[in-house]
């Protein structure tokens, strides 16, 4: 993602900091969906466009601490009206620490989960899979995250200091192929969910997929994910399901193409919950 600097500042030696900076980036989407089973609208097409301005400050301490804050500036269509969402501003507040040891992140953090799952189809993702990924957090939220690399491993934490829910993953990068195992908790219920998520690259050829056991309430999740690559063109081929009780499968195909300085043309159809759903539009990345 290309930064626009915002301000760069000098602070004083004795304050024992080298530099701070702040840089603004961003990403933007617009398009037109699609579902057989309508939309909120009432209607079974709809415009979609999104806006997120992401702010970061970030200094670097005579030590070699890394420190910094960041937030969200977003906006999107309201699905019903067909206007833009006042509810929405400032959004995923962070402030973060980082050495040779790990970061540490507190504010509005994801479990430590969270990155586990399959690709989606579409400019904006049709939902290929949302059902099967649904259960890999086991409904956790988390205001404190770690994440440390060594070597081939990376190891994540996080956790909530109030509700008390937590989850924790471990991944091994062998190169071509990467695997990861990951355990999230629910505190209030007891739910609990174990993923296994692996993928590969082939050339240009990438495969994932991945498995979570869910406990207490939770189904079981999983998925596997395909995509190829020519020059600028991807195709990608996704399926998700669950084994809950009357959840069908969902499954879809899609393409993308860049076109160069942080602009995609990408697009999807598919089916989920047994609708047949679909979605075209344009990724812009700032």
């Amino acid at each position: 993602m290309k930064k626009l600097l915002i301000a760069s500042t000098a602070l004083v030696a004795s304050a024992g900091f080298a530099a701070a900076d702040v840089t603004l980036g961003g990403s933007a989407n617009m398009g037109v969906k699609y579902s057989s089973a309508g939309l909120p609208s009432g209607n079974n097409t709809a415009l979609h466009y999104e806006i997120d301005f992401d702010i970061k400050g970030s200094g670097t301490t005579d030590g070699g601490l890394t420190f910094g804050a960041s937030v969200d500036i977003d906006q999107q269509i309201t699905a019903a009206s067909g206007n833009e969402t006042a509810a929405q501003g400032i959004t995923d507040p962070e402030v973060f620490i980082s050495s040779e040891f790990g970061t540490l992140t507190v504010g509005s953090v994801d479990p430590a989960t969270d990155g586990f799952g399959i690709a989606d189809v579409g400019f904006d993702g049709v939902g290929v899979d949302d059902d099967a990924e649904s259960i890999k957090n086991a409904n956790t939220t988390a205001n404190v995250h770690y994440t440390v690399t060594f070597d081939a491993f990376t190891l994540a934490a996080a956790m909530h200091t109030v509700s008390n829910d937590y989850s924790a993953m471990l991944k091994y990068d062998f190169g071509d192929f990467d695997a990861a195992i990951g355990y999230a908790r629910d505190n209030s219920t007891g739910d609990s969910a174990a993923t296994l998520d692996v993928n590969s690259t082939f050339g240009d050829i990438s495969v994932g997929g991945f498995y979570t056991d869910g406990t207490g309430t939770l189904a079981n999740g999983y998925g596997v994910d395909f995509t190829y690559t020519m020059g600028a063109t991807k195709i990608i081929v996704a399926y998700g399901d669950t084994d809950a009780a009357g959840d069908d499968a969902d499954y879809g195909i899609g393409a993308e193409y860049n076109l160069g300085g942080g602009a995609v043309l990408a697009g999807g159809v598919g089916s989920v919950d047994s609708n047949t759903v679909a979605d075209f539009g344009i990724n812009l990345t700032f």
